[in-house]
């Protein structure tokens, strides 16, 4: 998987998205029939491949997302899929702990990938709600 994706971020070629898109986006989601949706969807999107050479190219070396974390001053909720292959539980940690801790909500949702809402409904959407209703109540005081 991992040299898939590598070979995909460095080429960004229709054939190397194809296989991306074959091989490593399945794994998205633990949820039995997410390949089969995940092809469906694929089909239904509009997929600009001069776009997104461009931005893998030109844009996202020079954006680091990592730098501005210490600016963030609003509420924050992270929710994260503990076998999430995308983004590993031990980089969103490091993401939280760089956030405000006061501020800051991590949710560790298991068995779920980089699909949460798809994989673990039943934890996700009552995380956010709590987040919501947390905020609202803290700012109607």
């Amino acid at each position: 998987m991992a040299a898939v994706a590598a070979r995909d971020f460095a080429e960004m070629t229709e054939r190397s998205a194809d296989e991306f898109n074959q091989v490593c986006h399945p794994l998205y989601s633990s949820k039995p029939g997410f390949a089969e949706e995940s092809r469906q969807g694929l089909a239904r999107s509009i997929h600009t491949t001069e776009v997104n050479l461009h931005y893998f190219r030109n844009e996202a070396p020079r954006f680091d997302p990592w730098s501005v974390l210490a600016d963030v001053s609003c509420p924050v909720l992270i929710l994260a899929g503990e076998d999430d292959p995308v983004c590993p539980i031990s980089v969103v940690e490091d993401l939280a702990c760089q956030l405000p801790a006061a501020t800051t909500r991590l949710v560790r949702l298991p068995r779920a990938r980089h699909r949460v809402f798809r994989d673990r409904p039943d934890l996700a959407f009552p995380a956010v709600r709590e987040f919501l209703q947390d905020i609202s109540q803290h700012t109607a005081t």
